[in-house]
């Protein structure tokens, strides 16, 4: 990445999954992107890292970080099914975890209107945890516990 593009941009402080609430605003501001198939980079996975020992702080940081990044890249590109797709999954991933910290209307209102947009796009499997969200919730939360 070119220095200039992060003066405006920062890494969160304290989140877990920083690089979400930042690259994808690192590339909003780009001019050109390139791609090589090439590897140029090596990523190295440790059984303790962050992904492998997922806590409520992460699901929390994940849901916060991941909404913000759906409201900025609707905002700029409304029309963007991947957007709403990836927000629709995370939203089905995140919300055993934190549900608590947010209404219930205001779970079922995000989750109802992704669906009508994506349900063309996703898979049986997606559908069937969307149903569950919403007409079985006490079970889907049991199905979907997590720590």
């Amino acid at each position: 990445y070119k220095r200039e593009l992060f003066t405006t941009i920062q890494f969160p402080k304290n989140r877990k999954m920083e690089d979400l609430g930042t690259i994808y605003k690192v590339l909003m501001k780009t001019n050109e992107i390139v791609y090589s198939a090439e590897p140029l980079y090596y990523y190295y996975q440790r059984s303790g890292s962050i992904l492998h020992n997922k806590d409520k702080k992460f699901y929390i940081d994940v849901f916060e970080l991941s909404y913000e990044r759906y409201k900025d890249i609707k905002k700029a590109y409304p029309e963007m099914l991947e957007n709403k797709i990836y927000f629709f999954k995370i939203v089905l991933e995140c919300y055993a975890v934190v549900y608590k910290k947010y209404s219930w209307k205001d779970w079922k209102k995000i989750i109802t209107e992704l669906y009508i947009s994506v349900r063309k796009y996703i898979n049986w499997k997606l559908k069937i945890k969307y149903l569950l969200f919403v007409i079985f919730n006490p079970i889907y939360l049991f199905w979907n516990r997590k720590n």
